[in-house]
């Protein structure tokens, strides 16, 4: 069984959430949904962003933390 990810709040993070975080000099706002792709893994989608989606298990190593987003 895989391990489920989490965000840097310990708020487990599931497919149909989303998830906000910040990149580049000046920080640049992202909010993506996450969704499963063809091969069943949790991708973040963030369209009008290159690349316009990134893995969730890569997401950490390319943007530092993320955190589940509440409406």
């Amino acid at each position: 069984m895989k391990t489920p990810y989490h965000d840097d709040d310990g708020v487990r993070i599931k497919e149909r959430d989303w998830v906000s975080f910040s990149y580049g000099i000046p920080p640049i706002h992202v909010k993506g949904k996450v969704v499963r792709d063809k091969k069943y893994v949790l991708t973040v989608t963030t369209p009008g962003h290159s690349p316009s989606s990134c893995r969730l298990s890569e997401l950490r190593e390319f943007v530092g933390s993320f955190y589940k987003h509440q409406p």
